[in-house]
């Protein structure tokens, strides 16, 4: 129902998709995502957004983040 700033943590398509399928906002609100959330967006994930009136936001992380998300992204040992 309201705006999400989610852009401190990377989430999967699968996580965004269940929170666009189960949106019940009557209103436009905006999701913001981190750059690992928008640039992976699915085309689903681009319709369910443009059907229920919501405008996925890019929100960009600084430099450190960046490393540390690209390094569990490669390494995916989690530390």
């Amino acid at each position: 129902k309201v705006n999400l700033n989610i852009s401190w943590s990377p989430i999967n398509q699968e996580s965004l998709n269940f929170i666009l399928t189960n949106a019940i906002n009557t209103s436009r609100i905006t999701i913001s995502v981190s750059p690992i959330t928008y640039y992976a967006l699915t085309d689903t994930n681009k319709q369910l957004a443009i059907d229920k009136n919501i405008i996925i936001e890019l929100i960009s992380t600084n430099v450190a983040e960046d490393q540390r998300i690209s390094m569990l992204k490669t390494t995916g040992d989690g530390t």
